[in-house]
């Protein structure tokens, strides 16, 4: 069946959603650009002499003998499958690693104080799956924490490309309101129904967020429920104080020094897979490493709850899966 090709634009680190959103409207450049070398003349036609200028004062693109080149990772659908299977490969050993030689977590985690209202497994999930793969490891290897990373993936079979995005676990949101941290992480298809999503979209404010924290760190000191955990679904939500915060972070460091031994173990070969793909000719091979790395942990994290060492992840809109917590942040 053929479809209508779509791009998906994201980033790795803090970045600037101006270029996001301009990226966003560049399909019919990107596409040509896959096809033949295209002029500064043609691009500004495809786009906009304004668009194609702040992506280039920007170094999203570069102009090389008034060729318009991409400067960033643009995926493209074969390259796309090639990642696929790079991360079904790479995760399934990870996931294995894990099982293996993490399981000592539990043995912190029951110190936690939430766990009196979630489950070992629910904080795994956040711990191991999110903390730890995600956040600590692009942290520790330097990964995004110096300057954003951007990607375009060119999806030429929007449904295929839905069916294997679905239970791939590799996406962190995260927005302070108040004196509170909201968090959910998941896949990267559908909506999620927490926050801070439904204040992004505007399916709920701020003052709704805070609302829900101030109610669940009440439940946690007396056993109250307030009627808005049920109304957004945050009952059995981890809420994270202090206490909580510095045992999650002892646990962090040390099995993220598990992941990256792994790691290191294999990133030779796994550059010279990834120097293969197409994207290759537009970026440096640190930039695939990033989103390679986000194809082995996500399908990692896929089969750690398959395994049942995670539990299965929340249902929210067109299939969108994920976890969510909130932590406490005394400096707002």
């Amino acid at each position: 069946m053929i479809e209508d090709p779509q791009i998906m634009v994201y980033m790795c680190g803090k970045g600037n959603p101006k270029i996001l959103y301009t990226l966003s409207k560049a399909k019919s450049l990107l596409l040509s650009m896959l096809m033949k070398p295209v002029s500064i003349e043609l691009a500004y036609e495809l786009l906009s002499v304004d668009d194609v200028n702040f992506l280039i004062r920007q170094k999203l693109f570069r102009i090389r003998e008034n060729v318009l080149e991409p400067n960033f990772s643009l995926i493209t659908w074969d390259d796309f499958l090639v990642l696929h299977n790079l991360g079904i490969k790479y995760g399934e050993e990870l996931a294995n690693t894990i099982l293996r030689e993490l399981r000592w977590i539990d043995n912190v985690i029951i110190k936690l104080k939430c766990l009196k209202y979630t489950t070992v497994d629910y904080l795994r999930f956040i711990i191991v799956g999110c903390y730890v793969l995600d956040l600590a490891f692009l942290n520790r290897m330097n990964m995004c924490s110096n300057k954003p990373v951007y990607f375009v993936r060119i999806i030429e079979e929007p449904t295929k490309a839905h069916e294997i995005l679905e239970n791939l676990y590799w996406g962190c949101h995260g927005s302070v309101f108040g004196n509170y941290v909201f968090y959910t992480f998941g896949n990267h298809v559908g909506k999620r129904k927490a926050f801070p999503d439904l204040v992004w979209r505007k399916e709920a404010s701020e003052k709704d967020a805070v609302a829900v924290a101030k109610a669940l760190e009440t439940l946690y000191k007396n056993g109250s429920i307030d009627p808005i955990l049920v109304k957004y679904g945050y009952l059995g939500t981890p809420y994270l104080n202090e206490h909580d915060k510095e045992v999650i972070s002892e646990i962090t460091s040390k099995a993220v020094a598990t992941v990256i031994k792994w790691f290191r173990s294999k990133q030779v070969i796994l550059e010279n897979e990834l120097k293969k793909l197409r994207a290759k000719r537009w970026c440096e091979i640190k930039d695939l490493l990033i989103e390679a790395w986000h194809w082995i942990f996500g399908w990692a994290n896929n089969v750690l709850v398959k395994n049942k060492f995670f539990s299965k992840p929340e249902i929210g809109e067109k299939n969108g899966k994920y976890v969510k917590w909130i932590a406490y942040s005394k400096n707002g």
